[in-house]
């Protein structure tokens, strides 16, 4: 997670500095791609599951952490 939120920040920064949007606004998915360095077709996905979550009034399955086998 903090990797995602300082790949975001250096995004806005370079936004920032060169006073324009790196990505056109139009292209939001390619945006947020680029703003966490993820795939865009793993963005696309996300926010299909999202939709279908809410509408079927159940959570996001979040992959949790594996336990070392013995």
């Amino acid at each position: 997670m903090r990797n995602v939120i300082l790949q975001v920040m250096n995004y806005m920064k370079e936004e920032k500095r060169l006073q324009a949007p790196i990505i056109s606004f139009d292209k939001l998915y390619e945006r947020v791609a680029a703003a966490t360095g993820v795939g865009e077709r793993f963005v696309r996905k996300l926010v299909k599951e999202k939709e279908q979550a809410d509408e079927t009034g159940t959570k996001i399955s979040t992959p949790g952490k594996k336990k070392e086998k013995d």
